[in-house]
């Protein structure tokens, strides 16, 4: 009888702590949905309270790991707090090492990482990351992920090696990823760039049979485009005939910029008008945006705007700034800088007042470094590609100069070759597939070389068109002039 008591003493114990725990589970569940329907109403403050209450309160709960990782998602994507975020996703790793989530966590410690990276050095942070992620999870699709992000910054650094590597990984296990048709296409710009046309055209038509409709398709169209119209023999065939290429063929008054932004658009500055124009890729104006006091002006990749006046305040976005140049002996305002560039980490570049020196400061707007140790005479352009080196054309140098982004020299293209010669280049562009293209003055011809600065064809620019004051080179090899002169914006193709 005791001993039959002791069991129905153990069943009801049991069962009593069994209900705990469920109501324990219930609510903790409850607490999270509650919290979770916050957060989808912007009710961001009230949210994170109830995140806290169960982190601090039911730490070994499921809800509270995901609770953990939705605070830290919202300080990263939200409140733009990195530091915190990266602090939380770290505690998230530790604390619920098991977690399904825990691959992701990797991944968005290695965005914060990559954001915040200032030159190609720093890089390796974020891949050590992504490396870390592509062994320990191999089978995952966060393996996908962090191998096309590792591709990406591979081909960033030059890596193409590398690169390619962890593209033909996504090809081999990830064909059902979304990023599948994202690696096609890298691997399409891989083989364009190392001039092996037959299999960039190949890659680019599987991206654009895959996902036509998208952002991929419609890039790996414009790159198909560029790749049919390639003469291997006598390089992009160009029309005698440049077409006006604005709607209603509308003039500019002393245009002086021209930039592409990240939507394909073109962008037109006029420094009479004190205003840039904006157009898309049929020639209609999308919008004209004003300026103010912009003795020059530039527009990133990005769509990011820079503006300098007379005094040498910068407008960053809106955002007025007096750079200076602070060393241990003195302190010096710039004047109004003679150009102005940025690489792909927004540190800004400029030319000084007197053209013989490149300063970098930050994308705060804090003094780094002057670029270079060389002495310059009087520098004509700057330009940055893809791979953040900096292209330079100086009055005292037979060609151009090209620097890493710390300043060490990388190599030059001299104004003559075997096979071309230069009279006077003045400006500089890259394609998205980083060719870079010389405009020569005197010559009225662009000059073609491929990564390896290996020259690769000349393309003369045709009547009407008089003064070129700037051209852009689009991703299907069209090319834009902006005509000084016409006060007019062309296009050859």
């Amino acid at each position: 009888m005791t001993r039959f008591r002791f069991f129905i003493t153990v069943l009801i114990i049991a069962a009593v702590f069994s209900g705990i725990i469920s109501a324990d589970k219930v609510n903790t569940k409850k607490l999270y949905q509650e919290g979770m329907a916050l957060y989808k109403n912007s009710k961001y403050e009230e949210a994170i309270v109830i995140f806290d209450k169960l982190i601090t309160g039911y730490p070994k709960s499921d809800w509270a790991a995901l609770a953990l990782f939705q605070k830290a998602i919202h300080m990263k994507d939200v409140a733009y707090d990195t530091a915190n975020a990266q602090t939380l996703f770290k505690q998230f790793i530790s604390s619920y090492s098991k977690h399904s989530k825990v691959p992701e966590a990797y991944i968005k410690l290695s965005e914060i990482s990559l954001e915040s990276a200032t030159s190609m050095m720093e890089l390796n942070a974020p891949l050590a990351i992504l490396e870390n992620v592509i062994r320990t999870y191999p089978k995952s699709q966060y393996c996908a992920e962090a191998a096309f992000e590792a591709a990406q910054i591979y081909h960033r650094m030059g890596d193409i090696k590398k690169a390619y590597t962890k593209l033909q990984l996504i090809d081999q296990r990830f064909r059902n990823t979304t990023f599948y048709a994202d690696a096609l296409l890298l691997k399409g710009v891989i083989h364009f760039q190392q001039e092996e046309y037959t299999e960039a055209a190949k890659q680019f038509q599987a991206v654009v049979n895959l996902q036509s409709a998208s952002a991929a398709g419609y890039k790996a169209g414009q790159y198909l485009q560029a790749t049919q119209r390639l003469d291997i023999a006598a390089g992009y065939v160009y029309s005698s005939d440049p077409l006006f290429y604005t709607r209603g063929v509308m003039k500019f008054e002393n245009p002086t910029s021209l930039f592409m932004n990240r939507y394909n658009q073109l962008v037109v500055f006029s420094s009479k008008e004190q205003q840039y124009h904006i157009f898309d890729m049929a020639g209609n104006l999308v919008n004209s945006t004003p300026v103010s006091d912009a003795e020059i002006f530039y527009m990133s990749n990005t769509g990011s705007t820079y503006s300098a006046d007379k005094t040498g305040n910068i407008n960053f976005m809106g955002q007025i700034q007096q750079l200076s140049i602070t060393t241990d002996t003195d302190s010096i305002t710039l004047k109004t800088p003679k150009g102005i560039a940025t690489d792909s980490f927004n540190n800004i570049y400029l030319i000084n007042n007197t053209a013989d020196k490149i300063l970098r400061f930050s994308s705060a707007g804090a003094f780094q470094t002057a670029v270079s140790k060389r002495e310059f005479d009087e520098i004509i352009a700057l330009r940055i590609d893809n791979f953040d080196h900096l292209f330079v054309i100086d009055d005292d140098f037979d060609g151009i100069l090209i620097f890493k982004q710390t300043g060490a020299d990388f190599g030059a293209i001299k104004s003559k070759g075997d096979s071309y010669e230069m009279d006077s280049p003045v400006n500089i562009k890259f394609d998205s597939l980083n060719n870079i293209y010389v405009f020569d003055d005197d010559r009225m011809e662009i000059f073609v070389f491929n990564t390896n600065q290996q020259f690769i064809r000349s393309i003369k620019i045709p009547a009407p068109i008089k003064k070129v004051i700037d051209f852009i080179v689009s991703d299907s090899a069209e090319i834009f002039i902006l005509d000084e002169e016409l006060e007019k914006l062309l296009k050859i193709s």
